[in-house]
């Protein structure tokens, strides 16, 4: 097997045996994969959050140690009933990240994007008190505090499936449509956003020109300076994948 073809496997009992590479047997390792399953529908974790949780045990023996491997899984609903709800920002993710050694200053941070890591946005959004609501089933809030002052940016959002396009560009012609992943945990935890490059990218734009227009130093009608913020910030970013979490 190879690229993304799908992973034979079965399940017996507690224990999910899956098959590995063919050419592991050219190695003398087997393909066979076994883990152990442990499912905990009302799950409580030491903050006292309410899980449901699937864990993966795999124990693995080789010459020289054993280890024992826990992978764990929340789950996620089907769709999202988030409508009349607020999530406050908890953490984020990134991955795969690949950019131009380049700085932009926003909000009192700065980001370079051959350089940056999670705790680079982990101190800016939780400084700003970063947070989210859906007034609406077609609508999604930004919320955040800056300089002392709020703000909010609400826009109408259309699903398809857990792809969710915040449709910024009806706010102002200024900004650019935010294309984003949204799950709901299964208890109503949380909700995890995911941006992939081009939604980051708008994303991460339309804030840094919202807070130029507020501060005075540009003006949203001139589009042929507004377009060059996000040429600027496109050429600076080749990849980047982030996920936030959003507790409630």
């Amino acid at each position: 097997m190879s690229g993304d073809a799908p992973v034979p496997y079965k399940v017996i009992g507690d224990l999910l045996i899956r098959c590995g590479e063919e050419s592991d047997t050219a190695y003398n390792v087997s393909p066979y994969v076994i883990y152990r399953l442990k499912y905990e529908p009302n799950y409580t974790n030491n903050a006292g959050q309410l899980r449901n949780v699937l864990t993966l045990n795999l124990d693995i023996y080789t010459a020289f140690q054993y280890m024992n491997v826990a992978l764990s899984y929340y789950r996620l609903n089907d769709g999202l009933d988030v409508v009349g709800k607020k999530y406050d920002y908890t953490k984020s993710f990134l991955t795969n990240v690949n950019g131009k050694d380049k700085n932009f200053d926003l909000m009192g941070y700065r980001f370079n994007f051959a350089r940056i890591n999670s705790s680079k946005l982990d101190d800016m959004l939780e400084a700003v008190q970063f947070s989210i609501e859906f007034p609406s089933e077609d609508s999604i809030q930004f919320n955040c505090i800056y300089n002392g002052e709020p703000m909010n940016m609400k826009s109408r959002m259309e699903m398809d499936g857990m792809k969710m396009t915040v449709k910024m560009s009806e706010r102002d012609a200024a900004y650019r449509d935010v294309v984003m992943y949204v799950f709901q945990e299964a208890h109503d935890a949380h909700v995890r956003m995911i941006m992939k490059t081009e939604g980051f990218t708008n994303f991460f734009t339309n804030i840094y020109i919202a807070i130029m227009a507020k501060e005075g130093n540009l003006d949203k009608n001139d589009k042929e300076v507004v377009d060059s913020y996000f040429t600027r910030i496109d050429e600076a970013i080749d990849h980047i994948n982030v996920g936030y979490v959003m507790n409630r």
